[in-house]
């Protein structure tokens, strides 16, 4: 990587600024490379939060008398007026990718991610992230009306991705990549024959380990997702068409109408019939009695 600085202003002094006016505001943003030692210190923090995703080489976090190691796959965040001070000590090649921001929603945004501040966290090297970074970098060139917002967007991606990561590597059962094959799958196939020996193909594992693993994670059986999927869209075929009921049955899965609505009535509590007649509007008529 090569050293790059994108800011939200041309006036570097207003690129740490504390503003809570909006939900999230990227002051800067960039990626630092240096192949010789170096030290930053920062006695009495930034205006804003500081959060930094170290990609290649070494760095040392000193915190009083104590040191951390931080080294390739960690990343780090400081909150407002938070001292840091951290060191390169030796001449191999570094880069860190960096993020300043602010805004109301910028705390939250760190205590849905887990992360708390001037903690260490392993992710591991992830090129879909330098990805993500450079989206970002992206709408900083671009600066226009919507720049902003945009970049915003693009920095919660970042450390949604990240947390997502983080959250992984603390409980692999947490993993959210686990079953993203299969689970799309039947998002796509729902109205089709669909079998878990299939399904666990896609995930390499045999269809015994795959539902047990499949429960444990989502809350249901593959099958119990399955059918979650099919009345979901039988209620919206219900709501927003006018598709018979016979037909609203073959679009979600049920070849058998009479089956179909024994199992809708089991799940939804009433018959396919019943709770779109319950809707106040279908189709465009009103429920409402019409003028005499």
């Amino acid at each position: 990587m090569k050293n790059q600085t994108y800011n939200r202003h041309n006036d570097y002094t207003l690129n740490n600024i504390e503003d809570y006016t909006s939900h999230l505001i990227i002051n800067c943003a960039g990626v630092t490379a240096l192949s010789r030692p170096f030290e930053t210190y920062t006695p009495e923090g930034r205006n804003d939060f500081y959060f930094f995703y170290l990609y290649k080489g070494e760095l040392e976090i000193l915190q009083g008398d104590e040191i951390q190691h931080m080294r390739a796959g960690h990343l780090l965040y400081f909150a407002p007026h938070t001292p840091y001070r951290y060191r390169k000590t030796d001449a191999a090649e570094m880069d860190y990718l960096w993020i300043h921001f602010t805004g109301s929603g910028a705390a939250p945004l760190m205590k849905l991610c887990g992360f708390q501040s001037d903690t260490m966290y392993w992710i591991g090297l992830h090129e879909t992230i330098i990805q993500q970074f450079g989206e970002l970098f992206q709408e900083f060139i671009r600066n226009d009306s919507f720049s902003d917002a945009a970049c915003a967007a693009e920095a919660e991606k970042i450390f949604l991705s990240l947390a997502r990561l983080a959250a992984s590597d603390r409980s692999p059962q947490a993993n959210s990549e686990l079953f993203q094959a299969s689970k799309a799958y039947m998002h796509r196939n729902f109205a089709s024959d669909i079998n878990a020996e299939r399904l666990a193909r896609m995930e390499n594992l045999s269809p015994s380990r795959y539902r047990a693993v499949f429960r444990k994670q989502n809350g249901l059986s593959p099958s119990e997702y399955l059918m979650e999927l099919r009345m979901r869209n039988a209620c919206t075929l219900l709501e927003q068409t006018n598709l018979s009921i016979q037909e609203v049955a073959a679009a979600s899965g049920y070849p058998d109408p009479f089956y179909f609505s024994r199992i809708f009535r089991k799940n939804m509590g009433v018959a396919p019939s019943s709770y779109r007649s319950s809707l106040q509007t279908s189709f465009g008529q009103s429920t409402q009695p019409s003028p005499s």
